[in-house]
């Protein structure tokens, strides 16, 4: 049944004989409706639950309904607002939470402002999980840095999208922006495991189509390191493939120790029944030693060179040298018979 509440009260003054008193609290087991009215100012206190007493104020009338606005009380009740503006504060939030959880197209920004504070998620002493589910970003639009786990952490883990079963991780370089991504970017001993876990996982690195610069172990290092690729005890087959492409433009260039410091190339030298394949029967393939001295097992050198060998260069015996301007039949090839000794080979003519 709805309240009509229009009767001015009228008490005895000091300053004045007759005077307008405060309506009176109108006390019910309810919360008021659109249908009840009162003088502006009029409160309604909700007595259905004493231990958490519901009051609210008339606000006045819109097209035939009445307005009223729930007021905080005491006793822990809750409160419902169209909005909320605390200035300075501060704000302290107890229990759970929930903000922002109606159905549209709302914005929600913590720490938006132009402010200087820290922004925290969670703390030390929280041993339950946090989830950001569904859309959520986390930018930016400064020139600023966002940082995740930064604090003097000592163990524990940081996990993005662990429990993902299908959707895309992406950080960073997706936008038309430049910039750097960095991982383990800090000086202190780390281990960086990408795909370590057992699965069938598929790694792609700079597969787009836009001529990538790929740089691995590139810095000028100061002290030993070692790069390995596929080097453990495999069980199964293992392939390395480099350059197995089939190119439809440009030039395939593979450089293996092409600078100017010396060094030690190693193919197929482990202590097993390899089969070294270079070169293929292809019309036109050609296999270039540009050495002047090619070693065989024995050792037996073979040397090039223009006009007859010093005898220096025979070192063992069986050394084959093969002289590379005009000469007559008993000037074109020599075997050494001893260290130093050279022979001639008669060709034919």
């Amino acid at each position: 049944m709805s309240v009509n509440q229009q009767q001015t009260l009228i008490g005895y003054g000091f300053n004045h004989g007759l005077q307008k008193l405060a309506p009176l609290i109108i006390r019910a087991l309810r919360n008021p409706g659109a249908q009840d009215f009162g003088q502006y100012g009029q409160q309604w206190l909700n007595q259905a639950n004493p231990a958490v007493p519901r009051l609210w104020v008339f606000m006045g009338g819109n097209v035939g309904s009445a307005l009223w606005a729930e007021l905080a009380t005491g006793g822990g009740s809750a409160g419902v607002f169209t909005s909320l503006t605390v200035t300075p504060g501060p704000i302290s939030l107890t229990g759970a939470t929930t903000i922002n959880i109606a159905a549209g197209a709302q914005n929600t920004s913590i720490g938006s402002g132009s402010n200087t504070g820290t922004l925290a998620l969670g703390n030390s002493a929280n041993t339950s999980s946090s989830l950001l589910g569904s859309s959520v970003n986390i930018d930016s639009a400064a020139a600023g840095s966002i940082n995740v786990g930064t604090t003097t952490i000592t163990t524990g883990a940081i996990a993005i999208g662990s429990s993902m079963s299908s959707g895309t991780i992406s950080i960073g370089g997706t936008g038309a922006s430049t910039g750097a991504v960095s991982i383990a970017p800090g000086t202190a001993a780390q281990t960086v495991n990408i795909a370590n876990a057992a699965g069938v996982k598929t790694i792609n690195i700079a597969n787009g189509i836009s001529g990538n610069d790929v740089n691995v172990a590139n810095g000028a290092n100061t002290s030993a390191q070692v790069v390995d690729i596929a080097s453990g005890a495999s069980g199964a087959d293992s392939v390395v493939n480099i350059l197995a492409g089939n190119g439809t433009a440009g030039t395939q260039t593979a450089n293996v120790m092409t600078g100017t410091r010396a060094g030690v190339v190693n193919i197929s030298t482990g202590a097993a029944a390899h089969v070294t394949t270079i070169g293929s029967s292809t019309a036109g393939n050609r296999t270039v030693l540009a050495s002047p001295i090619t070693q065989l097992p024995g050792p037996v050198y073979v040397y090039t060179g223009a006009g007859a060998p010093a005898n220096g260069l025979a070192l063992h015996i069986g050394d084959l040298y093969i002289r590379t301007d005009a000469g007559g039949a008993t000037e074109r090839m020599y075997i050494a018979t001893a260290a130093g000794a050279w022979t001639n080979v008669t060709c034919a003519a």
